[in-house]
């Protein structure tokens, strides 16, 4: 079975107030459902937001742009 969360909630897991949570909504910036006045969120979709938000550490990122690089390189030969 799929867990909804209500905006205070989902507020909470955010960490924004439910003010901002409404505009994103506005902006569509996440996704939400109302099925009536009641604006619910599938935590599936909160969690992969979250995700989907994370900033690579200083080595993940050296290591990507070697990946690159490397692949840059292979691209010429």
């Amino acid at each position: 079975m799929k867990k909804y969360l209500n905006i205070s909630e989902t507020s909470a897991m955010l960490g924004i107030s439910i003010n901002t949570l409404y505009a994103w909504n506005v902006q569509h910036k996440i996704r939400y459902f109302k099925p009536s006045k009641i604006v619910l969120y599938l935590l599936s979709d909160i969690e992969k937001y979250i995700a989907d938000s994370c900033i690579d550490s200083q080595e993940i990122i050296e290591a990507k742009a070697i990946d690159a690089h490397l692949k840059d390189e292979g691209s010429v030969l």
